[in-house]
């Protein structure tokens, strides 16, 4: 469909829950896919695509809302790439997600299933992450409403996360509800020191710029990891910064820093180098203690990890005398 096309369509219901965050109404026989709404919705939507088999579009009018709508707790909901289904109470999103696990099995595998147990669902839908990674950009994503000739370059810089569909743009995060603190606090002070003393924020189409990540681990035993990712070395800049977080945050466990020059995010080629305090944090699950350094990897949700692993024990019924991996 050509960009100049712009057709709307009206009074669309909402009938479920589709993959990547999306929800699904049909429309003349066809399947339309549209995000940032949950079954029940009655909307008016602008096509973006459409294909042979589908269409995409988004939302323009909210007609009639759901009676299933609940309030969305973030205040970066709906821009922000994580946390898609917050309108649509949890154990409704376990409901529809275990429904297209099994409808893709069934219907597009050909697959005969056995009766299929509920999902064990997390008790913690807030704060329950383990790690977490922000990208510094010198061009944060702007806000509805946001005039960018208003705004100074210092007001353009962000340290958050990446908007969905986008690689080079980062959504400034105030307050995420996906890990404890202090990984709110930390990310603040950072953003602020640096904007203090005029360190810059990454530039991700011309690849320049001083600030590039940063990654927060944490622990159910309270250990906290911090891993600042340089673009190039600047030694009394970089030691000021981690000094200036260390000194605010002493109860930061283990402190990293790597220099990535690279065209790309990924560190796991590169040297985390150790700065301060343990070299690394521990994780304990049923009083096995998890050595995690900084480029190690563990279940993100580590009291789902170890419900999980609860369930596979179960399931596996051993005696004893078996070796197993």
């Amino acid at each position: 469909m050509k960009r100049k096309d712009k057709i709307v369509l009206y009074n669309v219901e909402i009938e479920s829950v589709a993959a990547e965050g999306n929800a699904l109404a049909r429309v003349d026989g066809k399947v339309l896919f549209v995000p940032q709404c949950i079954p029940g919705d009655v909307v008016d939507v602008r096509l973006t695509r459409k294909r042979s088999g589908y269409m995409e579009g988004v939302v323009v009018n909210m007609v009639k809302p759901s009676p299933l709508r609940v309030e969305p707790f973030c205040q970066h909901y709906g821009v922000c790439g994580g946390c898609k289904w917050q309108a649509l109470p949890y154990e409704l999103q376990l409901k529809y997600k275990q429904q297209q696990v099994v409808d893709q099995l069934t219907r597009i595998g050909h697959l005969q299933l056995p009766e299929i147990t509920p999902i064990l669902g997390s008790e913690e839908i807030e704060n329950y992450r383990n790690k977490l990674e922000f990208t510094f950009s010198n061009r944060r994503w702007l806000l509805t409403g946001e005039d960018p000739e208003a705004i100074s370059p210092t007001d353009r810089l962000g340290l958050g996360f990446h908007i969905s569909g986008f690689f080079d743009k980062v959504l400034d995060i105030r307050d995420c509800h996906l890990q404890a603190e202090p990984s709110n606090a930390i990310r603040n002070f950072v953003r602020e020191y640096a904007i203090e003393n005029g360190l810059s924020f990454f530039d991700l189409r011309e690849q320049t710029g001083f600030l590039r990540n940063m990654v927060v681990r944490t622990s159910t035993t309270g250990e906290v990891m911090l891993i600042v990712v340089f673009a190039f070395e600047d030694e009394q800049a970089r030691k000021a910064l981690l000094d200036a977080v260390q000194a605010k945050f002493p109860k930061i466990t283990s402190l990293h820093y790597v220099i990535n020059g690279k065209r790309n995010d990924s560190i796991g080629d590169l040297e985390a180098i150790h700065y301060s305090g343990a070299d690394c944090i521990y994780e304990e699950m049923e009083g096995i203690k998890f050595r995690i350094s900084p480029k190690s990897f563990y279940q993100t949700n580590s009291e789902q990890a170890y419900r999980l692993y609860s369930v596979v024990r179960e399931f596996a019924e051993l005696e004893g005398n078996e070796v197993v991996y």
